[in-house]
């Protein structure tokens, strides 16, 4: 259905500024939810925030889906990790109370793990509040998702073995792992909004499964370099996972999906890595 009124929370993170975009270029009516107001930015806004209930029953209105991407991922703080919830209970509220029947929401295939942390957890939650509402609801589960830029942790993966030529690894690094591209998973967003498929689950991963070994010795190669590799016993690093900024817990677990059936026409995991390898060459030039 084109020219749907949509409303896109996180519109302005790492993946909504994709999304946003592309939602535009397929005639869809965007509006995106902002934190703050932005001088300049390009997108029809509204400002709100999650944690305000009564800033979302007045404003969250008008709109024939919402798709809410934004979560805490990553905090030293823990106790954050639970305004994931209480963000998605706000937005459920706001939209009984004004009428608005359909969501896509962005959890993860962290869920899935049989050792969730805090930011799993939190998801895990989410789900399950999600689906005992009477909404029509998506559930989106990607994969580690990347891009083809400087802010995802491949890129400073290959940025650390070209400067410093040391790749540190938890565990043994052999488990494996499907990470997605951010445009790949973007498409199947639009897709899940053009042809809405009520109270389903969509996994989401890459074409390609390797491990942090492979990832790392094909980096290596393209660097010509032959880095130190640092393992950090799991078992250690949960005494400190409190102090750890992301999810300790099921970190060496395989990551691997066998309902995502979208992913044969995906890119390749390692071109874009050659592309992000490319990008530090360019830097350092």
């Amino acid at each position: 259905m084109e020219n749907q009124r949509i409303l896109v929370i996180g519109g302005n993170g790492y993946i909504g500024r994709g999304l946003v975009k592309k939602l535009k270029l397929n005639n869809f009516d965007v509006t995106v939810l902002l934190r703050k107001n932005i001088p300049g930015y390009e997108s029809k806004n509204i400002v709100g925030d999650l944690l305000d209930k009564a800033c979302l029953l007045k404003k969250v209105r008008n709109f024939d889906l919402v798709v809410n991407l934004a979560s805490i991922i990553r905090t030293v703080h823990k106790g954050r990790y639970q305004e994931n919830i209480l963000g998605l209970r706000n937005v459920i509220d706001a939209m009984g109370a004004n009428s608005i029947k359909r969501i896509i929401y962005l959890s993860t295939q962290n869920v899935n793990l049989a050792g969730k942390g805090y930011y799993a957890a939190s998801k895990v939650l989410c789900e399950k509040i999600l689906k005992k509402t009477n909404l029509d609801y998506v559930i989106i589960r990607p994969s580690i998702v990347y891009g083809i830029d400087k802010q995802n942790d491949f890129y400073r993966l290959v940025s650390l073995i070209d400067k410093w030529r040391v790749a540190p690894i938890i565990g043994s690094g052999e488990n494996k792992m499907q990470p997605v591209l951010k445009d790949d998973l973007v498409n199947v967003i639009i897709l899940a909004a053009k042809n809405f498929n009520k109270n389903q689950i969509i996994e989401v991963n890459g074409k390609d499964t390797v491990s942090m070994n492979q990832i790392i010795d094909y980096i290596s190669r393209s660097l010509k370099v032959a880095p130190i590799k640092i393992h950090a016993p799991l078992a250690i690093l949960k005494i400190f996972k409190k102090f750890i900024p992301f999810d300790i817990d099921g970190y060496t677990e395989d990551r691997i999906s066998r309902n995502c059936a979208e992913n044969k026409a995906f890119s390749s995991f390692f071109d874009n890595l050659d592309a992000m390898i490319s990008l530090c060459k360019e830097k350092q030039g």
